[in-house]
Order: C-alpha cells, then structure tokens, then sequence
C-alpha cells in the first residue's frame, strides 16, 4: 500500500479509487501468498533459508505496487504515451520483448514485473510521456 502512494505522489493524490484498488490487490495477490507462506511455515515446509528467501521476495514485491501507482498518477496528469526500459542489469527473457515494443499507448503497457519471468525481480523502468517522442 506505502509502495502504491509513493508511485501515485503522496497520500494527498490518492483517491478513494486508489485505495478500492490496493484492497483489491492485497485481496486477489498478496493476502492469498502470504496465507500460502504461512501454511508452510506452520506444516514445516520451509527451511529457515527458504523462510527468510520469501519474506525477502514479499518486500521485493512491493515494486510492482509502486509502478501500478506511478502508471495511475501519469495517466491522471495527462501522459498518454510509456516506454519500458531496460536498466543495466541482468533481464529475463521476457524484458527486452516488452523494451523492444517501444513507444506504446499508456493503456498497453506492461508494466515491470507483469506478464514477466521473474516477476518481482524484474528491474526495468518506464518513462511516461504527454506526447509521442519524436
């Protein structure tokens, strides 16, 4: 939820709608992996490792908040168009599909850490823009 206000610009952007879609995303994503990561805590699954593994990747995931915030705010300030980038690191096999696309309308963007391999460890970025770069 702190990830989707930071992208969105602060608590006093934030909007009833935004708070209607944190709960629906801790709702549908995060409370039924977490309920998962806490039934495998409780049935021994789970090395202590992999325990603190998990829990790493639960604050990790928290990026993916912060860019639907960030894509929500752009598209309330006018930006129509996004770009996906690759930052300079190890990408999945997926990445540089999305980066190579371009330009695209806001509406089309797949945002980092969707429809990726690596989900949450994804480390692209997007840039916004009002109008179509030249």
């Amino acid at each position: 939820a702190q990830q989707y206000l930071v992208g969105k610009g602060g608590f006093r952007r934030t909007t009833a709608e935004d708070y209607l879609q944190i709960a629906r995303d801790l709702k549908t994503v995060h409370y039924p992996a977490f309920q998962v990561f806490v039934d495998d805590l409780r049935s021994g699954k789970l090395t202590e490792a992999q325990a603190k593994q998990r829990m790493r990747a639960f604050a990790i995931a928290s990026k993916k908040s912060y860019h639907y915030g960030l894509k929500q705010s752009a598209i309330e300030n006018g930006y129509r168009y996004a770009q996906r980038f690759l930052s300079a690191a190890e990408h999945c096999s997926d990445c540089p599909i999305y980066a190579a696309l371009g330009v695209v309308n806001i509406s089309n963007l797949i945002l980092p850490g969707e429809q990726c391999e690596w989900r949450y460890n994804c480390k692209c970025y997007v840039r916004y823009y009002t109008e179509y770069p030249v």
